[in-house]
């Protein structure tokens, strides 16, 4: 089972627990594998953004969405911002034995025919 087939599965657990009838009812009659596969396809590519769909389901309508609506609920999650680290600084020391022992491989490599 795919990973957004997984996310797809939690949704509609929590909405079934929470709306029960009026939610399962929309699609009486479909097969909700059917259901559960257009799901996934709405709301692929946000199984590397489980936050977001945490967002959704903390902030659902007091209504049951459809997909589209649940998508929306989705994209309004906001970014996680991430911490950046910033990057070491160069030791002065190896830099310069580093050039130093370029420019001397540079003129050997012109030197030699």
């Amino acid at each position: 089972m795919s990973e957004i087939s997984q996310l797809v599965d939690i949704i509609f657990t929590k909405l079934a627990l929470l709306h029960g009838r009026d939610f399962t009812s929309k699609w009486e009659g479909l097969d909700m594998q059917d259901v559960k596969n257009d799901w996934a396809h709405e709301l692929a590519g946000f199984e590397k953004r489980p936050d977001a769909i945490r967002y959704a389901l903390q902030n659902l309508p007091p209504k049951p969405p459809n997909v589209l609506e649940f998508r929306a609920i989705v994209l309004r999650a906001p970014e996680v911002s991430v911490r950046r680290l910033t990057a070491p600084s160069a030791n002065p020391e190896i830099v310069r034995d580093a050039l130093m022992a370029a420019r001397a491989a540079l003129t050997k490599m012109k030197a030699t025919p």
